[in-house]
């Protein structure tokens, strides 16, 4: 009796709206799917929301994956599954002086990370114990066309009011000493697809560029673009976070290796477009 089909304008295409912690209605779509490959994207995926409320981000990242996972495993449905982690997962892993490699210690220190391990730990256990397939694809900094909410989105956004007359020729900040690594969602879906194929059930790649970009160079890059004058304010209270990790950068030789993954955009390349 619910409405979940979302309207579109494509005729291939069919859109249903449901809530991770609905178990009841997930499982009917999965059971009446019966989808080839199931791409688990769905999640609340921000750090500070996280600390906000820690209750929502387990109940819809850790129970919401268990509500994935459950009609599978009972329906027998032989589907494929992607499942999205996160480099929020290292947490203070991060002071390895290198690139981060998949099986590098998870120590996370918030609750979103946390909430991921827990993800990626059941994705392990309904692999081994159910036969359910399930990849891990854990993500660092994804960026590019229609993103919010991160830096580089941020910067370029608030950077064109600013040129178009909108807003007044200043920009507030967080933290601009950190370095992340930091990959084009075009390049992130061409990941996603290689694991769908060819990824080894069980395994676990990293999405990244094997780059460490500074949030600061991030930011004179995309103030570049301005013609105008920008004050920058940094370290603005309401930016900052309760934990930032210094450098947090991926080793993506395996995805690369095993996969045939290709980077080719570079984070320059994308804050033009």
């Amino acid at each position: 009796g619910e409405s979940i089909q979302i309207p579109n304008n494509k005729e291939n295409l069919i859109f249903l709206e449901c809530d991770l912690k609905n178990s009841n209605l997930l499982s009917k779509i999965i059971q009446e799917v019966k989808p080839n490959f199931l791409f688990h994207l769905a999640a609340q995926p921000y750090i500070n929301p996280s600390w906000e409320n820690p209750v929502d981000t387990i109940e819809t990242n850790v129970i919401g994956t268990i509500n994935v996972f459950e009609p599978i495993k009972k329906a027998k449905i032989p589907t494929k599954v992607i499942l999205a982690c996160t480099a929020a997962e290292f947490g203070t892993t991060t002071k390895i002086n290198r690139p981060l490699k998949e099986d590098d210690p998870l120590l996370a220190t918030n609750p979103y990370g946390i909430s991921k391990i827990a993800a990626e730990l059941l994705a392990r256990q309904y692999y081994i114990n159910f036969g359910i397939e399930i990849v891990n694809v854990r993500f660092f900094n994804l960026t590019g066309f229609r993103r919010t909410n991160d830096a580089p989105s941020d910067f370029i956004r608030k950077i064109a009011q600013i040129d178009l007359g909108l807003k007044e020729p200043i920009i507030e900040v967080g933290n601009l000493n950190p370095f992340r690594d930091f990959t084009d969602i075009e390049d992130a879906v061409q990941a996603i697809w290689l694991a769908a194929e060819k990824g080894k059930p069980g395994e676990t790649y990293h999405i990244c560029s094997n780059t460490k970009t500074q949030i600061r160079d991030l930011l004179n890059m995309a103030l570049s673009f301005s013609n105008k004058e920008i004050m920058v304010m940094e370290n603005t209270q309401t930016k900052l976070r309760k934990t930032d990790e210094d450098v947090l950068t991926g080793d993506n030789s395996k995805i690369i290796n095993d996969l045939g993954f290709k980077i080719t955009k570079s984070i320059e390349q994308t804050l033009k477009d």
